[in-house]
């Protein structure tokens, strides 16, 4: 495919820098120097040389996507600082080997740490790059969930403020600036992968999403649904053993459905799978079967949130296929966590909040100024598509914690909002010119394994798509034992087996419209 005219305008004059400049290795005394470099509203804590050794960072992050372990670090400079008021920031700079690109790693929960572990696979590669705590040190929610500074700061000024201070760090330190920007979060990453799609898109040229919680308010209600419905209702807990029986009856209902019946459903959004199936009969043994509490629960987790008078959706429900992974969602006896911290602490009003006698649309309302800042819906990307912004978008269709249908409905949005002329279909291909979402069937929250292949990298089919204009038309993911591999497929097709190849091969699968 050729290259838009906006990626070989951005790509001429870094064409020009390479040609007229004659880059020369880093130099340990250089790194040091950083520490007196002056930038606005910036403190240099730090300008330490890392030699090349074993990853021994204190870090608790785990390494999501990509899902590569970092054995050993090459020799870096690492730059630590802060943005007023308390924006903390690392910038790692290889010593040798750059690959002339900066990428910026996201975060997961609510931050309050540089992800290290994140961006030590970036690192190998080439990279130089960047991370924040988004403006908060550690997981106590307080004071900073009641200082609205830091709120802000964690909702979208963070991102922001650490990728100007790294531009300006690798000038300094190379002499140039990077070539391209990269962006590459899952969970709160992805959401903020979509911040700066919609809030900064000047600051990347590329931007992983993964497993975004975009609408944070939204999920947060979605957890005292789930947990109302559930282990707060007498009977009403969906335990491991309940869980393992709702899946094996979904696969029941609908693995076959993409014509080979392995234990993956392709396509959940066409499932139709009434947990009612599995409800007790009389003289069952419990152990073997639902009770009507726990068939009402699975069926209000699928539904997802609902208004009370009107029925509409509120955010949507869980995934068929994923009921494994709903055990911290079902089956108590304490909300999740994000929850609880979310209401008690950062929607201002009730320190007292209890998620047992909550009223859902009461605190949907009064987060509302909350979700302003710290949110990001908005489906108008035409800055970031007119700029030559390209947004690689995946969601694992496994994922509990952060519901699938969100995603799916925010694509859906932007190519409504963006296209409003031409019908759905017309609009989601021309939406994929600059922006495509892949779902993961059988993959769990933010590439974890799952029931299907679940290893993949999304960084090299963005670099080829922002730099050569080759536009991705499948994902692959494999087992990192080796063996099986099956493709992600762009929305809204879906993989459907073919019948006759090896259906551990991704060859073996078609994309094909539902």
């Amino acid at each position: 495919m050729k290259r838009s005219p906006a990626a070989l305008c951005r790509a001429l004059p870094a064409a020009i820098l390479i040609a007229g400049f004659a880059w020369r290795p880093a130099m340990a005394q250089d790194c040091a120097a950083l520490a007196g470099l002056v930038l606005p509203d910036t403190r240099i804590v730090s300008a330490t040389l890392v030699p090349a050794g074993p990853f021994t960072t204190e870090e608790l992050e785990p390494t999501f996507a990509p899902s590569i372990r970092a054995q050993a670090l090459p020799a870096h400079c690492r730059v630590v600082g802060t943005v007023s008021p308390a924006i903390g920031f690392e910038v790692w700079l290889p010593m040798q080997g750059w690959n002339g690109r900066l990428q910026g790693i996201g975060n997961h929960r609510f931050g309050g740490a540089v992800p290290a572990s994140d961006m030590a696979p970036e690192l190998l590669r080439g990279y130089a790059v960047v991370g924040t705590d988004t403006g908060h040190a550690g997981e106590d929610p307080l004071p900073w969930m009641r200082n609205s500074q830091q709120v802000e700061d964690y909702g979208h000024r963070a991102v922001h403020e650490m990728t100007v201070r790294a531009r300006a760090i690798i000038q300094t330190f190379y002499g140039r600036g990077p070539r391209y920007a990269y962006f590459n979060g899952c969970s709160t990453g992805g959401k903020q992968g979509l911040t700066a799609a919609q809030r900064y898109p000047g600051d990347y040229d590329g931007i992983v999403v993964g497993d975004p919680n975009n609408s944070q308010s939204g999920n947060r209600a979605s957890y005292v649904w789930n947990a109302q419905m559930s282990f707060a209702r007498p009977g009403g807990a969906l335990g491991r053993p309940q869980l393992a029986l709702l899946h094996r009856g979904a696969l029941a209902a609908c693995d076959a459905q993409d014509g080979l019946a392995d234990g993956v459903i392709s396509d959940p959004q066409r499932c139709r799978f009434d947990p009612a199936v599995l409800a007790c009969q009389p003289g069952q043994d419990a152990a073997a079967c639902l009770t009507p509490p726990q068939v009402e629960a699975s069926r209000a987790l699928y539904a997802g949130p609902r208004h009370p008078k009107t029925g509409a959706v509120l955010y949507p429900g869980l995934a068929t296929g994923s009921e494994l992974y709903w055990a911290p969602l079902s089956a108590g006896p304490r909300l999740f966590p994000t929850a609880e911290l979310f209401y008690r602490h950062m929607v201002p009003g009730d320190p007292t909040w209890d998620f047992r006698s909550a009223d859902l649309l009461r605190d949907i309302e009064r987060s509302a100024p909350i979700a302003a800042i710290i949110d990001a819906v908005d489906p108008d990307l035409r800055a970031a598509r007119d700029r030559g912004v390209r947004i690689l978008h995946y969601h694992s269709w496994q994922s509990a914690v952060h519901a699938p249908g969100y995603s799916i409905g925010y694509y859906e949005r932007v190519a409504a909002a963006m296209q409003p002329e031409v019908p759905q279909a017309e609009a989601l291909r021309r939406t994929g010119d600059f922006y495509r979402l892949f779902m993961g069937a059988g993959i769990a929250s933010c590439g974890r394994a799952g029931d299907a292949p679940w290893q993949f990298d999304p960084i090299p089919l963005l670099e080829a798509w922002v730099e050569r204009g080759e536009t991705p038309e499948r994902m692959i993911a494999t087992r990192p034992e080796g063996g099986a591999a099956r493709p992600l497929c762009p929305y809204p097709m879906v993989p459907r087996y073919d019948g006759t190849g090896d259906p551990a091969r991704p060859e073996s699968f078609a994309c094909t419209a539902p």
